[in-house]
């Protein structure tokens, strides 16, 4: 499929064991009320990402390079699944929701048209997706004004 495969350990025990940490991490984060900090650190990773990477040695460069993808759409998932139990409805309102509908939909058109892989159009994709999600996540956890600022 493609070269990204070729860096994902084939240990899958080790791989599950390193999923179920993360979310069960998370939940503890969540429900601890300080999901905030989750965010810190991905706001001061976000800048700093490409330069960590150019000294992560190659066989570890995949996990850390993804890793906080994964943080983010789980994240995303407790956030949503947060927003949902305490407002009793599913969807949020976003500000930006006709404009993100509208570049998904282009995206996918343009998926359509050219062919991509789906596989490397998502990586692509994610990299602009990751910082509308970050928001998402703020608008889903419903800080205190202190908080934001």
């Amino acid at each position: 499929m493609s070269d990204i495969f070729t860096y994902i350990s084939v240990n899958f025990f080790t791989l599950g064991l390193l999923g179920l940490a993360v979310v069960l991490g998370l939940i503890l984060v969540f429900s601890l009320e300080k999901s905030q900090y989750l965010i810190y650190v991905l706001l001061i990773w976000f800048p700093l990402e490409n330069l960590i990477l150019r000294y992560i040695p190659i066989e570890h460069y995949a996990a850390v390079k993804y890793f906080p993808e994964v943080l983010i759409y789980t994240a995303l998932l407790i956030s949503w699944y947060r927003y949902a139990r305490r407002r009793e409805r599913f969807f949020l309102r976003l500000p930006f929701g006709k404009w993100f509908l509208a570049f998904l939909a282009a995206a996918l058109i343009s998926l359509a048209l050219n062919f991509y892989n789906p596989l490397i159009w998502f990586l692509g994709l994610r990299q602009i997706l990751r910082f509308a999600l970050i928001f998402i996540i703020v608008l889903f956890e419903d800080y205190s004004d202190d908080t934001i600022k």
